[in-house]
């Protein structure tokens, strides 16, 4: 007997919680799939950044914001790059998101709402995270959903993964094909809506080099970020769009140089692949003692530069996304620790041992470890030694200009840009309905969260809360409003 269901949610995250939650309780009978064994999706990787104007949250602490102001942030961040339709309809509804989200004991830092600098900070006190980063957020969109799984409005299928989809002959989904992880058998499940949920595809490289070609493969991310549901609905006809918008992080440090994909902080849980570490380049919290430079042995940015989204930039234009901050003895005695997880005598352990952390008695033979120009990189080193001495930095403007570099022992750590999110996604209407590649809807298929791909709303950059926001501002949506069913109850006013 096949039991054809009122709503089928593909992918138990971010955006996938509050979509079943919210269909549940207009009284949709649910289907909620997961790959995984464990809802959250990337919430579990996540450091759980949001966004939201003209909160609860933000009324108790008399900060005036609003959703037009919110909008207008993010296109300045953004440098106009974010898909404006999308952008409003987030803006306009991330505030009842997030309060409902406080509703459900979400466990927010006491120091929020704050201007967050780890991306480009907003005019505005409205970044907000929790005390246990991406799990807050998680905890309370399953505390949500445990209520409508416990009244039996949402059934829940783990290890379950998509395998394709089911239509009609005038090409609506009208279902899914999905397979046990753990037994093998595969199942079809009927629907009246489909909604693709199922994350993004960044630990997929061969999806990565295909959307975005040409661009250095390096991640950050949740590792059952494959895109299988992504992929399936290309397949399916579904437009792409997106995958020029691929930009870097900054500052990040390998575990492993030659592993590119990286699920989780050095020193962190050993439940995924190789691990990495992020290093504090904010000027903002730690003014930069070091210089950073290239593979051609150069300098390539302004180091105590403010704008992260300009030093974003300015790596995305250098070789393989990859860089050195290198220092002397007398800067590693006297500057601030570059990173907050390590001990002091741990940072110092890791030179000479860990192939991230390169140290030589000369620069030539610094150089030659960094794989770099010897003659380039002592130049490099005069002209700023020079800067120092003369308190001008003629060639980027750097204002911050400690000490020379000149006391051996010489270090160098060897960074990377990754991506922490997929730049291309499915493209959706207004009402979040998938499009083909004509434009037009694919029916009763709707996508939401990082399906839809990092550029719709925070464009060619990284502003802060456009990822975990949306998602579940999307997903509310879905649920609450948009889509339909027969006998489906409106949304509570």
């Amino acid at each position: 007997m096949t039991t054809t269901w009122d709503v089928i949610v593909v992918g138990a995250g971010t955006a996938g919680m509050p979509t079943a939650t919210f269909a549940a309780l207009r009284g949709a009978r649910v289907l909620l799939i997961e790959q995984a064994e464990r809802v959250g999706g990337t919430l579990w990787y996540s450091g759980g950044q949001m966004s939201a104007a003209d909160t609860r949250l933000q009324r108790s602490r008399g900060i005036e914001d609003s959703a037009a102001e919110h909008f207008r942030d993010i296109m300045r961040i953004t440098r106009q790059t974010s898909e404006p339709v999308l952008l409003e309809l987030f803006t306009d509804h991330a505030g009842a998101a997030f309060d409902w989200l406080m509703d459900n004991g979400f466990d927010v830092a006491a120091e929020c709402p704050a201007c967050l600098d780890v991306h480009e900070p907003y005019r505005t006190r409205r970044s907000v995270w929790g005390n246990e980063g991406g799990l807050s957020v998680m905890k309370a969109l399953k505390r949500a959903l445990d209520r409508e799984i416990a009244r039996g409005a949402v059934t829940l299928k783990l290890s379950s993964e998509l395998t394709g989809f089911l239509r009609a002959p005038n090409g609506a989904v009208i279902g899914v094909q999905v397979r046990d992880r753990r037994t093998g058998v595969s199942a079809e499940h009927r629907g009246e809506n489909v909604v693709l949920t199922t994350g993004g595809y960044v630990a997929n490289r061969e999806l990565y080099e295909r959307y975005s070609p040409g661009t250095p493969y390096g991640v950050a991310s949740n590792p059952e970020a494959k895109g299988t549901g992504f992929a399936l609905a290309a397949a399916l006809g579904a437009r792409v769009k997106g995958g020029e918008m691929a930009l870097p992080s900054y500052g990040c440090v390998l575990e492993d140089p030659k592993d590119r994909s990286s699920q989780r902080f050095i020193g962190g849980p050993h439940d995924a692949l190789s691990a990495y570490i992020w290093l504090e380049t904010s000027p903002q919290r730690r003014r930069p003692w070091e210089i950073h430079v290239n593979l051609r042995g150069e300098r390539f940015v302004r180091e105590d530069i403010p704008s992260v989204d300009h030093r974003e930039c300015a790596l995305r234009d250098q070789p393989d996304w990859r860089f050195f901050i290198l220092f002397d003895e007398g800067i590693r005695q006297n500057a601030p620790k570059i990173t907050t997880r390590w001990s002091e005598a741990a940072l110092k352990g890791a030179f000479g041992t860990h192939p991230s952390f390169l140290v030589d008695d000369s620069l030539n033979g610094l150089a030659r470890q960094m794989g770099v120009d010897e003659a380039a990189l002592s130049r490099t080193v005069a002209e700023y030694n020079a800067a120092v001495a003369s308190g001008l930095d003629a060639k980027f403007g750097r204002e911050f200009l400690p000490r020379a570099i000149a006391k051996p022992p010489f270090y160098a750590v060897q960074c990377f840009g990754l991506q922490v999110m997929s730049p291309a996604g499915l493209d959706v209407d207004a009402d979040l309905r998938v499009l083909d590649q004509a434009g037009k809807p694919i029916g009763s298929l709707y996508a939401a969260g990082e399906v839809l791909g990092h550029w719709r709303i925070a464009g060619d950059a990284y502003a802060p809360g456009t990822s975990v926001t949306p998602a579940i501002t999307f997903g509310k949506m879905l649920g609450e409003r948009l889509l339909s069913w027969s006998n489906a109850r409106a949304a509570a006013e």
